[in-house]
């Protein structure tokens, strides 16, 4: 897939934007890089006067199956959120169908694959008993510290169903030295509620340049649909809570990415207000829109190198500036 025909599907994935013409020979490679770039549900809409091409209808078949699985997490995760309402836990539904409810205009242009609760160290076990009391079932876990660690659970009636359990949503361990992501900062981005739009941006970004290395379009358009749901006052407050949380690189870089991915300018001149002139420079300069565009999974290529330099950089920047 070439560049141009990359640069499209960026212009397609936008949930706002207005379709462009598209060429017929472009087709293809759209539908390719959509499911490449977990942008299915919102390319088949945008691509509804091309139903008829075989592309078209085999990305129609695995949004069926996207749509399928997101309705069945929904109806799982209801009784889920209402019961940590109700036992009154430290705890939160956060990513997919969050953002999908809370970000998205149309709720179905974004899908997920699993259910995703950040939990405070302290209310681990209660939530492992209530996963317990609805039947869930414990499937393993990763890391070693309790509040670092990422537990999996599934239910016996519907293996594919999947609920993850996280202490903190910085994967990277070596980065866990220097930046936690876990209740508690959710909390601080949200004034204690996890879903305002500060708080949803704030994972937005974590889930993209800490969970992950700006690998796939999805991510971006998350960050841009958060940056769309704050107001004034929210952006006023921006770069002061993103220091709060030692986060003003990664919302710095995840700002001008989607300026320039998404023509959204207002986010390059908010990204101007961060006050970290010389590192956010030497960030927009390893990690650039086409980088986003050409990650090809774990394929070695330019953007794979350059999206870990941009870790090398994260870990230099943290280790002079640890959270306190």
């Amino acid at each position: 897939m070439t560049l141009k025909v990359r640069q499209l599907l960026c212009r397609l994935a936008d949930p706002l934007a207005a379709t462009p013409p598209i060429p017929e020979q472009h087709i293809s490679g759209i539908c390719a890089g959509a499911s490449a770039h977990r942008v299915e549900s919102i390319i088949l809409r945008k691509l509804h006067a091309h139903a008829c091409h075989p592309a078209v209808q085999h990305l129609s078949g695995t949004v069926l199956q996207l749509t399928a699985l997101t309705m069945m997490l929904e109806h799982r995760m209801q009784p889920i959120a209402a019961a940590i309402r109700g036992r009154g836990l430290q705890a939160a539904i956060i990513k997919g169908g969050v953002f999908a409810c809370r970000l998205y205009p149309h709720p179905e242009d974004r899908p997920w694959t699993d259910i995703d609760i950040l939990a405070a160290p302290g209310a681990r076990e209660e939530i492992a008993a209530l996963l317990r009391d609805l039947g869930y079932c414990y499937s393993g876990a990763e890391g070693a510290e309790n509040h670092k660690r990422e537990e999996k659970w599934s239910h016996p009636d519907q293996p594919n169903l999947l609920i993850e359990l996280h202490g903190d949503l910085v994967h990277y361990p070596l980065l866990r030295r220097g930046i936690r992501f876990g209740w508690a900062e959710l909390n601080l981005a949200g004034d204690g509620d996890p879903q305002t739009p500060l708080a949803l941006f704030a994972t937005a970004v974590v889930h993209a340049a800490l969970g992950h290395k700006f690998h796939e379009l999805r991510l971006m358009v998350d960050v841009l649909q958060a940056f769309r749901a704050l107001d004034a006052a929210d952006r006023a407050r921006l770069p002061d809570r993103m220091a709060a949380l030692s986060l003003r690189l990664e919302a710095s870089l995840s700002l001008r990415l989607v300026a320039e991915l998404f023509e959204q300018k207002d986010a390059g001149q908010l990204a101007d207000t961060f006050a970290l002139p010389i590192q956010s420079r030497l960030a927009a300069g390893i990690v650039r829109p086409r980088d986003v565009l050409m990650a090809d999974g774990r394929r070695l290529g330019p953007s794979h190198l350059r999206r870990h330099a941009f870790r090398w950089l994260q870990q230099a920047h943290l280790s002079r500036a640890k959270p306190s």
